[in-house]
């Protein structure tokens, strides 16, 4: 048959994904504007969403990310949609700036071949922005362009594409998005988003890998990494599993002459958590670690189509990743499906071996990510709770943490004079905790009158923040007052070490006059006590701690900036 006829039956027996993007079409429910008036109390969930080369308003990504073939790291920015109602607006928490997820891929096991021309070319398993071959009339053996970044029901609309009933991002609105706004200030293209990924089953042919339901074979990992810890994210995916039906060159154009490869996509969740599914057609399915396409014949299409073809059985849905993650590792897999039909692929009849074999076949499918406003963590841990007590000559230092997320290690820091820190020891950390756990440690042979601690806490990527300061001092210590920190932007503490009694805190300007008073009483040991600035200006100033009856006076001077 002419090349010609070889494109229209691809066109109409090919799984849709794998459809040029002039063909798609692209369908909002208008049911969406009533399911959006549904009380519930306000929630903002932060979305993957793209927008048109003209709309500015929401400095969305464009539609078409990457066009082709593409290995690149894909970093996409969330936007906040409040209250379910599909209005997009920029996201910028303080401290942390824009929340980012990175899509990577960490490892291919199928690299070093090429098929395609110069500019077109496709050399690994696992790719962004391809799609099987467009001809099947023995032209070069090519990857489909496709967009990298693209909505998620960006397939054939009615019938077969990816509808909103399949999606939640709002976990207070299951089966209620992936959304779009008709008559808003976004157009309706301006929907949520994910990228595209292209598993060349095509490959698994050339290597003469077995066929068949029991077969699966691993591609590599894709890695999403979030910019923030997140709790129980929402995977979104979209077409899991198709087919590849063509009349090879040459045929008679007759049904019996048509060949057809079916087969899946399966991801599998590497590392802790678990997935389970909130929404989607009946082929997603979880199991353990796995999230699954069912269907016996996955022909390509998310939904049944009333047209004159069956393209159902591509798994698409919501899967929600329990557990607290900074990174999420997916293992690709891809499994042959009903063996007792054709393989993997084939050159055909007619059609010319090697560099120019056609068809090119795969899987084309897309994953995007949502989550709640307060399912973000910014601490890598919260209650620590910093001592130190001297023991004999030995410091005694323990501490407890109330709740660990994602934390790495503790940097134990030392100080003889309360401003210049050392690490002097670290401690591996729990990672993850809801519950107290407490933490100790022994510096031996304290050689000094004083010692401060304080701890660094370190999470996983490397962030860290600090404890409170734990001071120990030897008994019988020299009597005293020190101002810190000096020079101050801020309050000062007044650290006062072996006085006991009743005393006055003045401060004094350049000019000498009191320009703050305080009455305070001291126990024994070592006691804190916070100055607040006030009003004073920056410059020079002198602290003085006097007895009530005046027998005993110290003096300090501190820098206020």
């Amino acid at each position: 048959m002419t090349e010609f006829a070889g494109q229209f039956f691809q066109i109409f027996f090919l799984k849709p994904k794998t459809m040029s993007t002039q063909k798609k079409i692209y369908t909002i429910l208008t049911s969406l504007l009533v399911i959006s008036t549904v009380s519930k109390a306000q929630v903002s969930t932060l979305e993957m969403v793209t927008g048109t080369p003209t709309d500015n308003t929401y400095n969305l990504p464009v539609v078409g990310y990457n066009f082709g073939t593409t290995t690149s790291d894909h970093v996409v920015t969330f936007l906040k949609d409040v209250a379910n109602n599909s209005i997009f607006t920029n996201y910028s928490p303080i401290p942390g700036g824009p929340v980012t997820a990175t899509f990577s891929f960490l490892q291919q096991n199928y690299t070093g071949f090429n098929y395609g021309q110069a500019g077109n070319q496709l050399n690994s398993g696992l790719s962004f922005g391809a799609g099987p071959s467009l001809s099947t009339g023995g032209t070069v053996q090519e990857p489909g362009k496709l967009n990298s970044y693209d909505i998620m029901n960006a397939f054939y609309g009615a019938g077969t594409g990816p509808n909103n009933s399949m999606f939640t991002s709002n976990l207070g609105f299951p089966g209620q998005g992936i959304k779009g706004e008709a008559g808003g200030p976004l157009a309706e293209n301006d929907i949520n988003s994910g990228v595209e990924v292209f598993t060349a089953a095509q490959r698994l042919y050339d290597l003469g890998a077995a066929y068949g339901t029991a077969n699966r074979y691993d591609y590599g990992t894709l890695r999403i990494t979030f910019s923030r810890y997140v709790k129980d994210p929402v995977l979104h995916i979209a077409g899991l599993g198709g087919s590849y039906r063509y009349l090879p060159n040459g045929q008679p154009d007759i049904p019996a002459n048509y060949l057809s490869s079916y087969f899946s996509t399966e991801l599998e969740l590497i590392g802790p958590g678990s997935p389970v599914k909130l929404s989607g057609n009946p082929f997603l399915i979880t199991s353990g670690k796995n999230i699954l396409n069912n269907a016996t014949i996955p022909n390509g299409g998310s939904q049944t189509n009333l047209g004159n073809f069956n393209n159902y059985g591509a798994a698409t849905g919501s899967v929600q990743i329990l557990g607290t993650f900074k990174t999420i590792t997916l293992k690709v897999w891809l499994r042959g499906c009903d063996a007792s039909n054709f393989g993997w692929s084939s050159p055909g009849i007619g059609v010319v071996t090697g560099a120019t074999r056609a068809p090119l076949t795969g899987d084309v499918w897309m994953l995007s990510t949502s989550f709640e406003e307060q399912q973000l963590i910014t601490l890598p841990s919260t209650g620590v709770t910093l001592n130190a007590k001297l023991t004999g000559n030995d410091v005694a230092i323990s501490w407890k943490t109330l709740t660990e997320l994602n934390t790495d290690h503790f940097d134990i820091e030392r100080s003889s004079d309360g401003l210049n820190f050392v690490k002097i020891s670290a401690k591996a950390a729990a990672g993850y905790s809801t519950t107290e756990i407490n933490y100790a440690d022994i510096d031996a042979n304290m050689t000094t009158d004083v010692y401060y601690y304080r701890l660094r806490i370190v999470d996983q990527d490397g962030r860290s923040t600090y404890s409170n300061i734990a001071i120990v001092k030897k008994a019988g210590g020299i009597k005293g007052v020190r101002v810190f920190p000096n020079p101050a932007n801020s309050n000062v503490s007044l650290e006062i070490s072996n006085l006991k009694g009743d005393y006055f805190v003045n401060i004094f300007n350049q000019a000498g006059q009191i320009v703050y008073t305080r009455r305070i009483n001291v126990q024994q040991g070592v006691q804190f006590v916070p100055i607040e600035r006030g009003s004073l200006s920056a410059g020079s100033y002198l602290v003085r701690v006097k007895s009530v009856d005046g027998d005993e006076q110290y003096i300090q001077k501190v820098l206020f900036q």
